[in-house]
Formats: structure tokens, C-alpha cells, sequence
């Protein structure tokens, strides 16, 4: 059997933010977690002037830090933190921009098990219970699609 190389150009073929889109019928859910560094971009510049030019500026640097940076919660709120600390401190904006940041970087993903490196710390596995209990069937009439989930199965409630 010929092993399966995933890499930059199939990558999407193969694995589906969560964020995205939902899991399919043999997904499990998995988990990549490293190191990043929050470096200069435009994220970053929008970080500098949430903090600098809003009211609720820290809690939209929390949003942006979890949606667009992938941080874990808890680092979704320090970062911010320590670029407002540098910025009362006086550092310039040019030089906060400049300064990297570390965070835990976390991201799901939709996949087959199989596709999840072996051995390989960054990579973890959850597993979606009762995955068919939250898929829904759809079918296509020439009248339009038709959808259905299925809630409870005829026997167990006849048995019920």
C-alpha cells in the first residue's frame, strides 16, 4: 500500500477547518497546537489600534487573537496585555509592531484518522461521538433539496 503524502498542495483536500465546515461521515476531529510568534502584519497593526483608538479595544484584540491568530484563549488575552504594557511604557508603535509576541497557536481541523501524523507532538485526536446522531441527509428532487436529521430511530422508540 502506497502511503499518502500530504503536504502544501493537497493540504485542503484533506483537512477542514473547523471553522469552516462541518464534520462528514468517518471525520475525526484533530488538534494542531505549536508555538507562534505574532510578528509585524496587519494583524498586528489592527491589534496596535484597537488597543490605542477604541473603547472595548482589548476585548475586539481577544477576538481577533482566537479568530484570525488561532490563539488559545488564555494566550488570546495576554498578548494583548503585554502590547498595551509596552505601549504605556512608552514604546513606540513602529517598535511594538516590531517586537515579536509568542502565543500557542491552535487549530482544528475535519479529517480521516489516518491522515493525522503519526508520533508527532503537535498533532492530537478527538473523537466526534455519535456522529451520525448530527448529520443530516439531503436529497436533491426537481423540486429543490430536501433535508432531514435524523432525531430519534423508529425502534428505540418502539421499544421505549
Amino acid at each position: 500500500m502506497n502511503e499518502l503524502i500530504i503536504d502544501d498542495s493537497n493540504f485542503d483536500e484533506h483537512f477542514f477547518d473547523a471553522r469552516k465546515s462541518g464534520p462528514k461521515q468517518g471525520q475525526v476531529l484533530a488538534k494542531f497546537r505549536a508555538r507562534a510568534e505574532l510578528i509585524e502584519g496587519h494583524m498586528k497593526e489592527q491589534l496596535v489600534y484597537l488597543l490605542k483608538n477604541m473603547p472595548n479595544g482589548g476585548e475586539s484584540c481577544v477576538k481577533v487573537m482566537q479568530k484570525l491568530g488561532c490563539a488559545t484563549y488564555s494566550d488570546s488575552m495576554r498578548v494583548p496585555i503585554e502590547m498595551a504594557e509596552d505601549l504605556l511604557k512608552g514604546l513606540s508603535d513602529d517598535e511594538v509592531l516590531h517586537k515579536p509576541y509568542e502565543y500557542d497557536y491552535e487549530q482544528f481541523f475535519y479529517t480521516r484518522r489516518e491522515n493525522i501524523p503519526q508520533n508527532d507532538p503537535h498533532w492530537s485526536v478527538i473523537e466526534i461521538l455519535n456522529l451520525d446522531d448530527h448529520l443530516e441527509r439531503k436529497e436533491v428532487t426537481e423540486a429543490g433539496t430536501i433535508s432531514s436529521k435524523i432525531i430519534i430511530d423508529k425502534k428505540e422508540a418502539d421499544d421505549s
